[in-house]
């Protein structure tokens, strides 16, 4: 697999996470629905992120090593397989805790990726930050329900 192929992927990965925030939403209880919202919004961000990456056509067509396309194939398999319906709010936190965790594990692997210039790994880098602060936000609230 290529860069630009896996940039594409994790696009619609953050896409399909904001979507999974956004029908929480209506049945989060009132104090968690600013945080599904927050959460929605912000993947949103992730997304424009990676979409500003393809705008550099000369770095996308590096071969991913083995590890990194495991891992990619591994946070598919979780998304698509999803959540049960009507999950209880701990469940869907332990559910979004998941997806976070394995986006940012996917993310540093792409940030240390030695065939990738500086930019990229950056870019990369900010991403698994963003994605380690979505955890502690959600171990928070997985504290607060306990």
């Amino acid at each position: 697999m290529i860069l630009k192929d896996c940039i594409n992927e994790l696009i619609k990965m953050e896409e399909n996470a904001s979507i999974l925030y956004d029908r929480e939403v209506s049945e989060a209880d009132e104090r968690f629905k600013p945080v599904m919202k927050r959460l929605s919004s912000e993947e949103l961000k992730h997304r424009e992120f990676l979409l500003d990456l393809l705008e550099k056509k000369e770095l996308l067509d590096y071969v991913l090593n083995e590890e990194i396309v495991k891992c990619l194939e591994s946070q598919k398999v979780h998304l698509k397989e999803g959540i049960s319906k009507n999950p209880s709010q701990k469940e869907f936190f332990k559910f979004a805790l998941q997806i976070e965790e394995n986006s940012a594990e996917l993310y540093e692997k792409l940030a240390s990726y030695s065939n990738i210039e500086e930019n990229f790994e950056k870019t990369f880098s900010k991403l698994v930050f963003w994605e380690k602060r979505h955890m502690i936000f959600i171990l928070s609230i997985l504290h607060e329900m306990n």
